[in-house]
């Protein structure tokens, strides 16, 4: 079993994941300051602190969970694992792997822009962008011969 990690565009995650958290924490900061200062406990203020908090936790899961990517090779298949979602794809129905940029055309469970483009089943297509991707190509090449890499 070998497991690949996809690559991840730069700027899709400081758009997704450094972006909400730094607005989220200032908004946190904000609130807590708020509280300490003011004279008067404010349960309102408090109970934004709360709410505030548990959605900032609930973001850092969601966000992390769709940010994971895998791809795994085990015994004849490829799984995917990109978020909520999972796939497999037997690899003796893979018929070609193309480097090429995502064109908006087929399912992209990767990250990344850059990746493999994979037809399968007669003319299927996902799109991959696995981090070590020659030995991604190699290793699926070792299971089906017949794998066309253009």
């Amino acid at each position: 079993m070998t497991i690949y990690k996809s690559t991840k565009n730069i700027f899709f995650l400081i758009l997704v994941k450094y972006v909400p958290y730094t607005v989220y924490g200032i908004m946190l900061l904000s609130l807590i300051r708020e509280y300490i200062v003011s004279e008067n406990l404010n349960n309102k203020l408090l109970l934004s602190i709360l709410m505030l908090t548990i959605m900032f936790g609930l973001l850092i899961g969601f966000v992390e969970k769709i940010l994971k990517t895998n791809y795994r090779i085990e015994n004849s298949a490829l799984h995917i694992d990109s978020g909520f979602t999972k796939r497999e794809i037997y690899i003796s129905n893979i018929q070609s792997l193309t480097h090429s940029n995502y064109t908006g055309y087929g399912r992209k469970p990767g990250l990344d822009v850059k990746g493999l483009k994979l037809i399968y089943e007669s003319g299927r297509m996902i799109f991959v962008t696995p981090e070590k991707s020659e030995e991604f190509i190699n290793n699926l090449k070792s299971v089906n011969q017949k794998i066309i890499i253009q």
